[in-house]
Protein backbone atom coordinates (compact mmCIF):
# COMPACT_ATOMS: atom_id res chain seq x y z
CA UNK A 1 0.00 0.00 0.00
CA UNK A 2 1.11 3.57 -0.58
CA UNK A 3 1.90 4.25 3.07
CA UNK A 4 4.67 6.22 4.69
CA UNK A 5 7.42 4.24 6.42
CA UNK A 6 6.09 5.35 9.79
CA UNK A 7 2.52 4.20 9.15
CA UNK A 8 3.36 0.90 7.47
CA UNK A 9 2.44 -2.27 9.34
CA UNK A 10 5.47 -4.07 7.86
CA UNK A 11 8.96 -2.99 8.90
CA UNK A 12 10.53 -1.25 5.89
CA UNK A 13 13.87 0.55 5.60
CA UNK A 14 14.29 2.82 2.60
CA UNK A 15 17.56 4.20 1.25
CA UNK A 16 17.55 6.92 -1.41
CA UNK A 17 20.77 6.57 -3.37
CA UNK A 18 20.68 10.24 -4.35
CA UNK A 19 21.11 11.17 -0.67
CA UNK A 20 24.22 9.02 -0.20
CA UNK A 21 26.62 10.70 -2.58
CA UNK A 22 28.54 9.04 -5.37
CA UNK A 23 31.03 7.12 -3.21
CA UNK A 24 28.55 5.30 -0.96
CA UNK A 25 26.23 4.56 -3.86
CA UNK A 26 28.88 2.57 -5.78
CA UNK A 27 27.42 -0.77 -4.73
CA UNK A 28 24.26 -2.06 -3.10
CA UNK A 29 26.11 -3.42 -0.01
CA UNK A 30 27.70 -0.02 0.59
CA UNK A 31 24.33 1.70 0.18
CA UNK A 32 22.69 -0.63 2.73
CA UNK A 33 25.64 -0.72 5.13
CA UNK A 34 23.80 1.10 7.94
CA UNK A 35 20.48 -0.78 7.60
CA UNK A 36 20.12 -3.04 10.67
CA UNK A 37 19.56 -6.73 10.06
CA UNK A 38 21.03 -6.62 6.54
CA UNK A 39 24.39 -8.05 5.45
CA UNK A 40 25.92 -9.59 2.33
CA UNK A 41 27.77 -12.73 1.30
CA UNK A 42 30.85 -11.68 -0.67
CA UNK A 43 33.11 -14.29 -2.25
CA UNK A 44 34.85 -12.09 -4.79
CA UNK A 45 34.47 -8.96 -6.91
CA UNK A 46 30.89 -8.33 -7.90
CA UNK A 47 29.62 -11.38 -6.00
CA UNK A 48 27.38 -9.88 -3.32
CA UNK A 49 24.30 -11.73 -2.08
CA UNK A 50 21.84 -10.09 0.35
CA UNK A 51 21.13 -11.54 3.79
CA UNK A 52 18.07 -10.32 5.72
CA UNK A 53 18.04 -11.38 9.37
CA UNK A 54 20.18 -14.43 8.63
CA UNK A 55 18.26 -15.69 5.58
CA UNK A 56 19.57 -15.51 2.00
CA UNK A 57 19.44 -17.23 -1.39
CA UNK A 58 15.97 -18.59 -2.14
CA UNK A 59 14.68 -17.17 1.16
CA UNK A 60 15.03 -13.56 -0.02
CA UNK A 61 13.32 -12.11 -3.10
CA UNK A 62 14.82 -9.23 -5.09
CA UNK A 63 12.35 -7.11 -7.07
CA UNK A 64 13.83 -4.92 -9.81
CA UNK A 65 11.95 -2.85 -12.40
CA UNK A 66 8.72 -4.10 -10.84
CA UNK A 67 9.39 -7.81 -11.50
CA UNK A 68 11.11 -10.65 -9.65
CA UNK A 69 14.85 -10.62 -10.31
CA UNK A 70 15.72 -14.19 -11.36
CA UNK A 71 19.43 -14.87 -11.90
CA UNK A 72 20.28 -18.20 -10.26
CA UNK A 73 20.15 -16.57 -6.83
CA UNK A 74 20.55 -19.99 -5.17
CA UNK A 75 24.29 -20.07 -5.97
CA UNK A 76 26.84 -18.80 -3.45
CA UNK A 77 29.11 -17.43 -6.18
CA UNK A 78 26.51 -15.42 -8.03
CA UNK A 79 25.80 -11.78 -7.24
CA UNK A 80 23.00 -9.36 -8.00
CA UNK A 81 24.45 -8.07 -11.30
CA UNK A 82 22.72 -4.72 -10.85
CA UNK A 83 24.69 -1.53 -11.45
CA UNK A 84 23.69 1.14 -8.95
CA UNK A 85 23.63 3.91 -11.56
CA UNK A 86 20.05 4.45 -12.66
CA UNK A 87 18.61 3.32 -9.31
CA UNK A 88 16.56 5.81 -7.30
CA UNK A 89 16.00 3.89 -4.06
CA UNK A 90 16.25 0.51 -2.33
CA UNK A 91 13.64 -0.69 0.15
CA UNK A 92 14.39 -3.53 2.55
CA UNK A 93 11.19 -5.25 3.66
CA UNK A 94 12.01 -7.36 6.70
CA UNK A 95 10.00 -10.34 7.74
CA UNK A 96 7.75 -12.77 5.85
CA UNK A 97 6.28 -11.30 2.67
CA UNK A 98 5.18 -14.64 1.25
CA UNK A 99 1.63 -13.39 0.73
CA UNK A 100 2.71 -10.88 -1.92
CA UNK A 101 5.76 -12.57 -3.46
CA UNK A 102 5.36 -16.30 -2.82
CA UNK A 103 7.16 -18.70 -0.50
CA UNK A 104 10.61 -17.50 -1.62
CA UNK A 105 10.06 -14.29 0.37
CA UNK A 106 10.01 -15.95 3.78
CA UNK A 107 13.04 -13.90 4.86
CA UNK A 108 12.17 -10.59 3.26
CA UNK A 109 12.36 -8.56 0.08
CA UNK A 110 14.94 -6.28 -1.50
CA UNK A 111 12.83 -3.86 -3.57
CA UNK A 112 15.00 -1.88 -6.01
CA UNK A 113 13.28 1.05 -7.73
CA UNK A 114 14.75 2.27 -11.03
CA UNK A 115 15.49 5.89 -11.89
CA UNK A 116 12.40 8.10 -11.98
CA UNK A 117 11.25 10.13 -14.95
CA UNK A 118 11.23 13.92 -14.85
CA UNK A 119 8.08 15.36 -13.30
CA UNK A 120 8.01 18.39 -15.64
CA UNK A 121 8.88 19.00 -19.29
CA UNK A 122 12.58 19.37 -19.84
CA UNK A 123 15.92 17.66 -20.45
CA UNK A 124 18.54 16.55 -17.94
CA UNK A 125 21.99 15.12 -18.69
CA UNK A 126 24.41 13.93 -16.01
CA UNK A 127 27.92 12.49 -16.07
CA UNK A 128 29.59 10.78 -13.10
CA UNK A 129 33.02 9.21 -12.87
CA UNK A 130 35.17 7.72 -10.12
CA UNK A 131 38.79 6.52 -10.06
CA UNK A 132 39.96 4.23 -7.28
CA UNK A 133 43.70 3.71 -6.81
CA UNK A 134 43.26 0.51 -4.77
CA UNK A 135 42.39 -1.41 -7.92
CA UNK A 136 43.34 1.14 -10.61
CA UNK A 137 39.70 1.12 -11.60
CA UNK A 138 37.17 3.50 -13.07
CA UNK A 139 33.40 3.61 -12.57
CA UNK A 140 31.67 5.99 -14.95
CA UNK A 141 28.10 6.68 -15.98
CA UNK A 142 26.32 9.04 -18.38
CA UNK A 143 22.55 9.47 -18.37
CA UNK A 144 19.80 11.32 -20.20
CA UNK A 145 16.31 12.03 -18.84
CA UNK A 146 13.66 13.90 -20.80
CA UNK A 147 9.93 14.63 -20.63
CA UNK A 148 7.71 15.96 -23.42
CA UNK A 149 4.08 16.35 -22.39
CA UNK A 150 2.68 12.84 -21.81
CA UNK A 151 5.86 11.01 -22.83
CA UNK A 152 9.00 10.39 -20.81
CA UNK A 153 12.35 8.98 -21.89
CA UNK A 154 15.53 8.00 -20.09
CA UNK A 155 18.73 6.28 -21.14
CA UNK A 156 21.92 5.48 -19.25
CA UNK A 157 25.23 3.79 -20.02
CA UNK A 158 27.71 2.75 -17.32
CA UNK A 159 31.05 1.00 -17.19
CA UNK A 160 33.27 -0.51 -14.51
CA UNK A 161 36.88 -1.43 -15.34
CA UNK A 162 38.81 -2.50 -12.26
CA UNK A 163 42.08 -4.39 -11.96
CA UNK A 164 43.27 -6.63 -9.14
CA UNK A 165 42.75 -5.18 -5.68
CA UNK A 166 45.86 -3.96 -3.88
CA UNK A 167 46.31 -3.56 -0.13
CA UNK A 168 49.22 -3.13 2.26
CA UNK A 169 50.27 -6.76 1.75
CA UNK A 170 50.37 -6.48 -2.02
CA UNK A 171 48.15 -7.40 -4.93
CA UNK A 172 45.29 -9.87 -4.37
CA UNK A 173 45.38 -11.96 -7.52
CA UNK A 174 42.32 -12.52 -9.70
CA UNK A 175 40.13 -9.87 -8.05
CA UNK A 176 39.55 -7.89 -11.25
CA UNK A 177 36.05 -6.84 -12.26
CA UNK A 178 34.52 -5.50 -15.49
CA UNK A 179 30.92 -4.46 -16.08
CA UNK A 180 29.04 -2.80 -18.92
CA UNK A 181 25.48 -1.67 -18.22
CA UNK A 182 22.76 -0.12 -20.41
CA UNK A 183 19.37 1.09 -19.15
CA UNK A 184 16.45 2.43 -21.14
CA UNK A 185 12.98 3.60 -20.14
CA UNK A 186 9.93 4.86 -22.01
CA UNK A 187 6.94 6.19 -20.10
CA UNK A 188 3.46 7.44 -20.98
CA UNK A 189 0.94 9.05 -18.64
CA UNK A 190 -2.48 10.31 -19.70
CA UNK A 191 -3.98 10.46 -16.21
CA UNK A 192 -6.26 7.44 -16.46
CA UNK A 193 -3.65 5.25 -18.18
CA UNK A 194 0.01 4.95 -17.31
CA UNK A 195 2.64 2.83 -19.05
CA UNK A 196 6.27 2.22 -18.11
CA UNK A 197 8.56 0.16 -20.37
CA UNK A 198 12.02 -0.63 -18.96
CA UNK A 199 15.07 -2.37 -20.44
CA UNK A 200 18.33 -3.27 -18.72
CA UNK A 201 21.29 -5.17 -20.17
CA UNK A 202 24.34 -5.96 -18.04
CA UNK A 203 27.51 -7.80 -19.09
CA UNK A 204 29.94 -8.71 -16.30
CA UNK A 205 33.35 -10.36 -16.35
CA UNK A 206 34.98 -11.01 -13.00
CA UNK A 207 37.83 -13.01 -11.57
CA UNK A 208 37.31 -15.74 -9.00
CA UNK A 209 39.93 -15.42 -6.27
CA UNK A 210 41.49 -18.64 -5.04
CA UNK A 211 43.90 -19.46 -2.26
CA UNK A 212 47.02 -21.16 -3.56
CA UNK A 213 48.39 -23.96 -1.40
CA UNK A 214 52.17 -24.28 -1.52
CA UNK A 215 53.47 -27.68 -0.40
CA UNK A 216 56.96 -29.13 -0.14
CA UNK A 217 58.30 -30.61 -3.37
CA UNK A 218 61.33 -32.83 -3.85
CA UNK A 219 63.96 -31.81 -6.37
CA UNK A 220 63.31 -34.94 -8.45
CA UNK A 221 59.61 -34.06 -8.73
CA UNK A 222 60.12 -31.19 -11.16
CA UNK A 223 57.74 -32.52 -13.81
CA UNK A 224 54.84 -32.85 -11.39
CA UNK A 225 55.69 -29.44 -9.97
CA UNK A 226 55.53 -27.87 -13.44
CA UNK A 227 52.14 -29.50 -14.07
CA UNK A 228 50.80 -28.13 -10.79
CA UNK A 229 52.08 -24.67 -11.59
CA UNK A 230 50.35 -24.84 -14.96
CA UNK A 231 47.06 -25.67 -13.28
CA UNK A 232 47.50 -22.83 -10.79
CA UNK A 233 48.22 -20.37 -13.58
CA UNK A 234 44.95 -21.21 -15.33
CA UNK A 235 42.77 -18.24 -14.48
CA UNK A 236 39.30 -18.79 -13.05
CA UNK A 237 36.68 -16.23 -14.00
CA UNK A 238 33.00 -15.74 -14.81
CA UNK A 239 31.27 -14.27 -17.83
CA UNK A 240 27.75 -13.13 -17.00
CA UNK A 241 25.02 -11.55 -19.10
CA UNK A 242 21.66 -10.43 -17.77
CA UNK A 243 18.79 -8.91 -19.76
CA UNK A 244 15.55 -7.68 -18.21
CA UNK A 245 12.52 -6.23 -19.98
CA UNK A 246 9.52 -5.11 -17.94
CA UNK A 247 6.30 -3.40 -19.00
CA UNK A 248 4.00 -2.05 -16.32
CA UNK A 249 0.51 -0.80 -17.20
CA UNK A 250 -1.86 0.96 -14.82
CA UNK A 251 -5.50 1.67 -15.66
CA UNK A 252 -7.42 3.95 -13.29
CA UNK A 253 -11.22 3.90 -13.18
CA UNK A 254 -13.74 6.57 -12.24
CA UNK A 255 -14.61 4.85 -8.95
CA UNK A 256 -10.98 5.40 -7.79
CA UNK A 257 -10.06 1.75 -8.31
CA UNK A 258 -7.03 0.67 -10.33
CA UNK A 259 -5.86 -2.32 -12.36
CA UNK A 260 -2.12 -2.97 -12.68
CA UNK A 261 -0.57 -5.51 -15.07
CA UNK A 262 3.18 -6.06 -15.34
CA UNK A 263 4.90 -8.28 -17.90
CA UNK A 264 8.50 -9.32 -17.30
CA UNK A 265 11.02 -11.15 -19.50
CA UNK A 266 14.54 -11.95 -18.34
CA UNK A 267 17.46 -13.92 -19.74
CA UNK A 268 20.46 -14.79 -17.56
CA UNK A 269 23.63 -16.40 -18.90
CA UNK A 270 26.37 -17.73 -16.65
CA UNK A 271 29.71 -19.06 -17.89
CA UNK A 272 32.57 -20.08 -15.66
CA UNK A 273 36.11 -20.75 -16.87
CA UNK A 274 39.09 -22.22 -15.09
CA UNK A 275 40.41 -25.47 -13.67
CA UNK A 276 38.30 -28.56 -14.36
CA UNK A 277 38.00 -31.06 -11.54
CA UNK A 278 37.98 -34.60 -12.90
CA UNK A 279 36.48 -37.30 -10.68
CA UNK A 280 35.69 -41.01 -10.90
CA UNK A 281 39.16 -42.42 -11.67
CA UNK A 282 40.53 -45.50 -9.88
CA UNK A 283 43.75 -45.16 -7.90
CA UNK A 284 45.32 -48.25 -9.51
CA UNK A 285 45.03 -46.74 -12.98
CA UNK A 286 47.61 -44.02 -12.39
CA UNK A 287 49.30 -44.15 -15.80
CA UNK A 288 46.07 -44.02 -17.78
CA UNK A 289 44.74 -41.50 -15.29
CA UNK A 290 47.62 -39.09 -15.95
CA UNK A 291 47.28 -39.45 -19.72
CA UNK A 292 43.52 -38.95 -19.60
CA UNK A 293 43.88 -35.91 -17.36
CA UNK A 294 46.41 -34.37 -19.73
CA UNK A 295 44.31 -35.03 -22.83
CA UNK A 296 41.09 -33.92 -21.15
CA UNK A 297 42.77 -30.75 -19.88
CA UNK A 298 43.84 -29.89 -23.43
CA UNK A 299 40.35 -30.63 -24.76
CA UNK A 300 38.61 -28.34 -22.28
CA UNK A 301 41.20 -25.59 -21.96
CA UNK A 302 39.62 -22.26 -22.87
CA UNK A 303 36.08 -23.69 -22.68
CA UNK A 304 33.48 -22.88 -20.07
CA UNK A 305 33.01 -25.83 -17.73
CA UNK A 306 29.81 -24.17 -16.45
CA UNK A 307 27.52 -22.76 -19.15
CA UNK A 308 23.97 -22.10 -17.94
CA UNK A 309 21.03 -20.14 -19.28
CA UNK A 310 17.99 -19.17 -17.22
CA UNK A 311 14.99 -17.77 -19.12
CA UNK A 312 12.05 -16.37 -17.17
CA UNK A 313 8.71 -14.92 -18.22
CA UNK A 314 6.38 -13.48 -15.59
CA UNK A 315 2.98 -11.83 -15.48
CA UNK A 316 1.81 -9.98 -12.37
CA UNK A 317 -1.61 -8.43 -11.99
CA UNK A 318 -3.57 -6.81 -9.19
CA UNK A 319 -6.83 -4.93 -8.74
CA UNK A 320 -6.82 -2.16 -6.14
CA UNK A 321 -10.31 -1.58 -4.79
CA UNK A 322 -11.54 1.95 -4.02
CA UNK A 323 -9.92 3.22 -0.83
CA UNK A 324 -11.96 4.46 2.12
CA UNK A 325 -10.86 6.23 5.28
CA UNK A 326 -10.59 2.97 7.19
CA UNK A 327 -10.25 0.19 4.63
CA UNK A 328 -8.03 -0.81 1.69
CA UNK A 329 -8.16 -4.09 -0.22
CA UNK A 330 -6.14 -5.64 -3.09
CA UNK A 331 -6.67 -8.84 -5.07
CA UNK A 332 -3.83 -10.05 -7.28
CA UNK A 333 -1.94 -12.92 -8.79
CA UNK A 334 1.21 -13.94 -10.59
CA UNK A 335 2.24 -16.37 -13.31
CA UNK A 336 5.85 -17.40 -13.86
CA UNK A 337 7.40 -19.70 -16.47
CA UNK A 338 11.09 -20.57 -16.19
CA UNK A 339 13.54 -22.79 -18.04
CA UNK A 340 17.08 -23.68 -17.00
CA UNK A 341 19.41 -25.24 -19.58
CA UNK A 342 23.04 -26.41 -19.46
CA UNK A 343 25.60 -26.37 -22.26
CA UNK A 344 28.74 -26.97 -20.20
CA UNK A 345 30.25 -30.23 -18.93
CA UNK A 346 29.39 -29.43 -15.32
CA UNK A 347 25.76 -29.13 -14.19
CA UNK A 348 25.10 -27.36 -10.91
CA UNK A 349 21.40 -28.03 -11.33
CA UNK A 350 19.81 -30.13 -14.10
CA UNK A 351 17.92 -28.93 -17.13
CA UNK A 352 14.48 -28.07 -15.80
CA UNK A 353 11.25 -26.24 -16.45
CA UNK A 354 9.19 -24.56 -13.75
CA UNK A 355 5.72 -22.99 -13.76
CA UNK A 356 4.30 -20.97 -10.87
CA UNK A 357 0.71 -19.82 -10.41
CA UNK A 358 -0.39 -17.80 -7.39
CA UNK A 359 -3.33 -15.70 -6.18
CA UNK A 360 -3.47 -13.44 -3.15
CA UNK A 361 -5.62 -10.97 -1.28
CA UNK A 362 -4.45 -8.41 1.25
CA UNK A 363 -6.31 -5.76 3.26
CA UNK A 364 -5.28 -2.80 5.40
CA UNK A 365 -7.64 -1.62 8.15
CA UNK A 366 -7.09 1.77 9.76
CA UNK A 367 -8.45 2.15 13.31
CA UNK A 368 -8.08 5.04 15.74
CA UNK A 369 -4.87 3.88 17.40
CA UNK A 370 -4.22 0.65 15.54
CA UNK A 371 -3.45 -0.51 12.02
CA UNK A 372 -4.27 -4.08 10.97
CA UNK A 373 -3.10 -5.91 7.85
CA UNK A 374 -4.42 -9.36 6.88
CA UNK A 375 -3.39 -11.39 3.84
CA UNK A 376 -3.74 -14.82 2.24
CA UNK A 377 -2.21 -16.55 -0.77
CA UNK A 378 -2.49 -19.83 -2.66
CA UNK A 379 0.29 -21.19 -4.88
CA UNK A 380 0.81 -24.02 -7.34
CA UNK A 381 4.29 -24.97 -8.61
CA UNK A 382 5.11 -27.55 -11.29
CA UNK A 383 8.69 -28.72 -11.94
CA UNK A 384 9.80 -30.99 -14.77
CA UNK A 385 13.28 -32.44 -15.31
CA UNK A 386 14.61 -35.41 -17.22
CA UNK A 387 14.27 -37.60 -14.12
CA UNK A 388 11.04 -36.50 -12.50
CA UNK A 389 7.95 -34.32 -12.66
CA UNK A 390 6.40 -32.98 -9.47
CA UNK A 391 3.75 -30.51 -8.37
CA UNK A 392 3.55 -28.56 -5.15
CA UNK A 393 0.77 -26.46 -3.63
CA UNK A 394 0.61 -24.26 -0.55
CA UNK A 395 -1.61 -21.85 1.31
CA UNK A 396 -0.09 -18.86 3.08
CA UNK A 397 -1.71 -16.49 5.54
CA UNK A 398 -0.41 -13.56 7.55
CA UNK A 399 -1.60 -10.95 9.99
CA UNK A 400 0.15 -7.84 11.23
CA UNK A 401 -0.61 -4.98 13.59
CA UNK A 402 0.98 -1.63 14.28
CA UNK A 403 0.04 0.21 17.46
CA UNK A 404 1.13 3.69 18.43
CA UNK A 405 2.64 3.93 21.90
CA UNK A 406 2.68 7.50 23.07
CA UNK A 407 3.64 10.24 20.65
CA UNK A 408 7.04 8.98 19.49
CA UNK A 409 6.99 5.16 19.61
CA UNK A 410 5.12 2.32 17.98
CA UNK A 411 4.93 -1.46 18.16
CA UNK A 412 4.82 -3.83 15.18
CA UNK A 413 3.91 -7.52 15.36
CA UNK A 414 3.67 -9.73 12.27
CA UNK A 415 2.84 -13.43 12.06
CA UNK A 416 2.92 -15.54 8.91
CA UNK A 417 2.22 -19.23 8.34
Amino acid sequence: FNESLENNVISVDKVNLGDLGFLKSQSIPKALYNVPGVSFITTGPGIQKPIIRGLSGNRVVTVYQGVRFENMQWGDEHGLEIHTSGISSIEVIKGPMSVLYGSDAIGGVLYISPEKYLSENGLKVDIESLYNANYSGINSSVGLNAKINKFSLLARASIIDAGDYENADGVVENTWNEMTDFKFGLGFNSGSYESDLRFNYTATNLGIPHEEEHGEHDDHDDDDHDDEEHEEEEESYQELENTIISWKNSLKFNNKSELQVTLGISDNLRKEFGHHDEEGHDDHDDDDHDDDDHDDHEDHEGEAHIDMQLQTTSLDFKYIFPKTDKFEFILGGSILDQENSNAGEEELIPNAEKQDLGFYGISHVHLDNLDLMVGFRGDQRDIQTHDFSKSYSSFTSSIGIKKNIGSSSNLRINYSS
